[in-house]
């Protein structure tokens, strides 16, 4: 018993006079035992000095060849090309996209994710000593994304590629994961739902914190739950929808329900899941393939025919003159994103102008006023410059900034009216941190409800480590947008893990499985473009059509080969080929020189095609 107890009171003499150094080295030992024994397994390697590893796992229940990814950088000027090391790892370097091309072309940045099996694990390597800003890895399933490479400049995604049915990559299940390199700096990661909800990502990163003093290694995560299987978003996304007003004339349920995309197969059979927009993009949809633009009302806090009270009457503007803020003064904090300090008041006069001037701080005097609003896209956007009629901004910009950021996040977050404020105690961004978001405002006479419901739906889908991502463009202000920035990452022993979780459930939307027959009729030809057209794969084998223009009948809508060859510009010496969607109506993929497709009488009617000239 004695040798007991003068073990025990060695073991506490060690620990108590160890310092944290000691723990680090022990947890640094347990460390490089585990990755020996790894390695030992042929399981894994340590990564080259000056490259961050970005491991893959896939859980979708889709092959490795059949999930694709893309990574793109500095904001589409470059693609990531991989190429082995000497120790068989995959090493990406920021190349020049290659001209006159698709990224699902052959070297030109696509590549299915069994590319990157090394020992058991997709993994890759990106540098730290380069510049990788506004940079996204693309995900895919089923079929690769095939977005343009021009003469000259970045990849053109197009920028509705994920809500306009006549865009090409429609069809196609994808989604991103954002990323910033600063060389030699920093690495910044998040997940974003902020346009749409299309895939199951989540991502864990391990580093060493040097925010700490001394530096501590930690593991953060943003995303959806890995857990959380796609069918089950979608699924919780619908089932909420079904708490939503359905009155009068409707109520707000057919409008948040119009967020939520599916694929019809143009043969007939139910709707297929395809992906959920945002408000802030379903408010700006402007595609020919829908019967009303935008898919959002532009009047959702405003005036309208479908809630049974009226957000604009009730906190901003009525005939009595009695609204919230009519007769209620609300202060802001101006020192989060404004300048230093200070604090602003705003109250609506009679004519129903928001007047808000800056009444301390190093901005005191500054003005903004913002009338009476005509549309509420600037409120989902988060841009000033978005509002109608135009505000009109005096003295310091930055206290406008500040003034709007924490009105417009109050608006969409179901703050906002908001009564009790003060010059000592202001809306804030501590304020917004510390209440429920997303949430029915007990000072409004109805539900609408009156804040970004998509934001609410899927921030509620948020549990144990995986509570926070953008799904807002508000995200970091009100502390949910899940960025992680890691800093000194030179020595941060930094590893990123992108999840891809399940999709059973979800098919791969198959556009061309059309047994409808269509009437295709061709617009006359520009004098330096020749066009086939037909039913057979291979573009150059089909007829060719009349520069006058023709119509062919009965053309199996499954079967529609397109081959355009320019006679001059930057695109002449190949045939440009595009397989048709008639139902969309949609080309796949786009051509350089483009193309306009109209479909008249619905599936199994009159396609009606232009083409573009030799760019």
């Amino acid at each position: 018993m004695k040798k007991i107890w003068l073990l025990i009171t060695c073991i506490c003499a060690i620990f108590s006079t160890s310092s944290i150094y000691s723990y680090k080295n022990y947890y640094d030992e347990f460390l490089l035992q585990q990755k020996a024994y790894l390695a030992a397994a042929g399981l894994t390697d340590a990564p080259p000095t000056g490259y961050i590893p970005f491991t893959i796992i896939n859980n979708s229940g889709f092959s490795d060849s059949e999930v694709f990814v893309l990574v793109l950088a500095n904001n589409f000027n470059n693609i990531i090309t991989f190429e082995r090391n000497s120790d068989g790892q995959m090493i990406g370097t920021s190349s020049t996209p290659p001209p006159k091309t698709y990224v699902s072309d052959p070297g030109s940045g696509v590549n299915p994710l069994s590319f990157f099996l090394t020992k058991g694990t997709h993994t890759f390597y990106l540098r730290t000593t380069v510049n990788l800003t506004a940079s996204r890895i693309y995900f895919s399933v089923g079929q690769p994304v095939d977005w343009f490479i021009s003469a000259s400049g970045p990849v053109q995604v197009p920028a509705k590629d994920f809500e306009d049915p006549t865009q090409d990559n429609f069809y196609t299940l994808f989604d991103k994961q954002e990323f910033t390199m600063v060389a030699n700096d920093r690495f910044i990661i998040n997940p974003t739902l902020v346009d749409y909800y299309g895939l199951p990502l989540s991502f864990s990163i391990s580093f060493l914190d040097h925010t700490e003093n001394p530096p501590v290694q930690t593991t953060s995560f943003g995303g959806l739950p890995p857990t959380l299987t796609s069918f089950q978003v979608f699924t919780n996304y619908i089932n909420a929808l079904t708490t939503l007003p359905t009155t009068p004339l409707g109520g707000t349920e057919p409008k948040w329900s119009a967020l939520h995309l599916t694929y019809a197969p143009p043969s007939g059979g139910a709707g297929k899941n395809l992906r959920v927009l945002s408000p802030n993009q379903g408010i700006q949809t402007n595609s020919p393939a829908f019967p009303i633009n935008p898919l959002f009302p532009i009047d959702y806090f405003l005036t309208n025919t479908f809630t049974q009270c009226d957000w604009l009457d009730e906190t901003w503007k009525n005939a009595g003159n009695n609204a919230i803020y009519q007769t209620n003064s609300l202060f802001i904090d101006l020192s989060t994103s404004g300048p230093t300090f200070g604090v602003a008041k705003g109250d609506v006069d009679n004519s129903g102008v928001f007047k808000f001037v800056a009444i301390s701080g190093e901005g005191t005097g500054s003005t903004l006023d913002l009338p009476l609003p005509t549309s509420s896209k600037a409120f989902f956007t988060s841009t000033l410059t978005d509002y109608t009629p135009a505000p009109t901004i005096t003295g310091n910009s930055k206290v406008a900034d500040a003034i709007w950021q924490a009105l417009s996040a109050g608006v969409i977050t179901g703050i906002i009216p908001l009564l009790g404020t003060s010059e000592n105690a202001p809306l804030s961004q501590s304020f917004f941190r510390q209440n429920p978001l997303f949430v029915d405002n007990a000072n409004l006479s109805c539900v609408g409800p009156w804040y970004d419901f998509y934001s609410g739906t899927f921030i509620s889908l948020g549990s144990g480590n995986y509570t926070k991502f953008f799904t807002t463009p508000y995200g970091d202000f009100l502390g949910i947008s899940g960025e992680v920035t890691v800093t000194n990452i030179s020595t941060a022993k930094t590893n990123v893990t992108i999840t891809l979780a399940n999709m059973t459930g979800i098919p791969v939307p198959d556009p061309f499985n059309d047994t409808n027959d269509y009437t295709v009729t061709f617009n006359a030809l520009p004098s330096d473009v020749v066009v086939t057209f037909g039913t057979n794969p291979n573009f150059s084998s089909n007829p060719t059509v009349s520069s006058s223009g023709q119509t062919f009948n009965t053309v199996p809508g499954a079967d529609m080969y397109l081959g355009v060859t320019y006679t001059n510009g930057n695109f002449q010496g190949r045939v440009w080929g595009t397989h048709l969607i008639p139902s969309g109506p949609a080309p796949k993929p786009i051509l350089p020189g483009g193309l306009t497709l109209s479909l008249s009488g619905g599936p199994g009617g009159t396609l009606t095609i232009t083409i573009g000239a030799a760019p």
